[in-house]
């Protein structure tokens, strides 16, 4: 791995899903130190790029939300300077990723510096083209024409599982036989996705704040006829499960012990582990709290249920 990445994307959490692939990359024992400076000071930040790892032989940090790079006049021009000399001379032992959705509006001085020093990936651009490009060939080869909208939408949907590409390929050809066009609609319409996967992909787009992403997830899901009840009913436990899993981190608990204490399989609780480290307990809380207090005012009959759910994701 090169020392400094900047993600770029307007999508986060696209850019989540480069981090998460360029995290794996990583040949170390590793632990990954993550900063939303939404919440947290750019001080914060400097201090841990400057910190060389303690418990393992490498360090990854990331920065979230840097609204600095945009107007690093609103801080102090020496935690600036600090922040540009570290760009210049990384710790060897340090993987800094910087996840932004546009150089737009970025100070120059500061742009100039992340080109010169930072490896650049576009996370608009990052497909899985192995995959993509077996579904392609499959359907010239049947004569078929096609919306890469709508490739992209089955690789999505189908979680670049294989079998399951094939699987649904096949049945999206049956049904567009008599015109061999396949569109964005027809994946939409004919490939669905777990209840599950969809929950997960709902609770990261509000973790993320990304709330285009968020209705277009609800709206997947009224397609389905999904019960919004029980839509809010698994986001709860879902919130639940993420204020559980960070108080535990806070406590010193391994991602094995988390492991052991849901009884889940070690993947599993790396996925919980990572989802929390992007939000603070506070956040999680005031999460559930709206949740369950749009459950209360459903059952009380006080919000049409039809609503309420859109309500809290457009906050």
């Amino acid at each position: 791995m090169d020392k400094n990445y900047v993600i770029c994307g307007a999508s986060n959490i696209k850019n989540n899903d480069v981090l998460n692939e360029l995290i794996k990359k990583c040949d170390y024992e590793y632990d990954v130190d993550v900063h939303d400076l939404d919440e947290e000071s750019l001080a914060m930040l400097v201090e841990s790029l400057n910190t060389i790892p303690f418990l393992t032989s490498h360090k990854i940090v990331v920065c979230k939300f840097p609204k600095f790079l945009y107007k690093p006049d609103a801080y102090d021009s020496k935690i600036i300077e600090t922040f540009k000399k570290y760009l210049l001379n990384p710790i060897d032992t340090t993987t800094f990723i910087i996840l932004i959705n546009t150089f737009k509006d970025m100070d120059q001085s500061l742009k100039q510096l992340l080109e010169k020093t930072c490896t650049l990936i576009n996370s608009d651009k990052e497909e899985s083209k192995d995959f993509k490009t077996n579904v392609i060939e499959i359907l010239k080869r049947e004569g078929y024409k096609y919306e890469e909208e709508a490739i992209n939408e089955l690789l999505a949907r189908c979680e670049k599982n294989s079998d399951r590409i094939e699987m649904e390929l096949d049945k999206l050809m049956l049904y567009k036989a008599s015109d061999h066009n396949l569109k964005l609609i027809d994946v939409k319409e004919l490939v669905s996705k777990d209840l599950e996967d969809n929950i997960f992909d709902l609770v990261n787009a509000v973790v993320e704040s990304d709330r285009r992403r968020a209705i277009e997830i609800y709206n997947d899901l009224m397609v389905l006829n999904e019960d919004e009840s029980k839509i809010i009913a698994l986001l709860i436990n879902k919130f639940n499960e993420m204020y559980q899993t960070k108080s535990l981190l806070a406590k010193g608990y391994s991602k094995n012990d988390i492991a052991q204490i849901f009884d889940v399989k070690p993947g599993r609780a790396y996925y919980m582990v990572k989802a929390c480290q992007t939000i603070s307990l506070e956040r999680i809380k005031r999460n559930i709290n709206s949740l369950l207090d749009i459950d209360y005012k459903i059952k009380s009959g006080q919000l049409d249920k039809s609503i309420a759910l859109e309500l809290f994701l457009l906050k």
